[in-house]
């Protein structure tokens, strides 16, 4: 990991939420930041394609853990 740089491991799970917002339906997250994060210029790669059930896990991952955060914001945790 470059110091100021994101990990190869956040990389590829923006890149997972990235494209599970381009070709999933139903969405089972939504990731404004994913297309921040990758850039302007990102493309989706054949081998990201394939990878459906990685998405899917990457996305369920990403929503409990966006869902348990707003439930601890609105029971008073700061």
């Amino acid at each position: 990991m470059r110091h100021g740089q994101p990990s190869p491991t956040a990389i590829a799970a923006a890149a997972h939420r990235m494209q599970h917002q381009l070709t999933d339906r139903p969405l089972v997250f939504e990731d404004p930041l994913a297309a921040k994060m990758l850039g302007e210029d990102w493309k989706p790669r054949a081998a990201l394609l394939g990878r459906r059930s990685m998405r899917a896990f990457i996305a369920a991952r990403s929503r409990l853990a966006e869902d348990a955060l707003a439930y601890a914001y609105a029971r008073g945790v700061r």
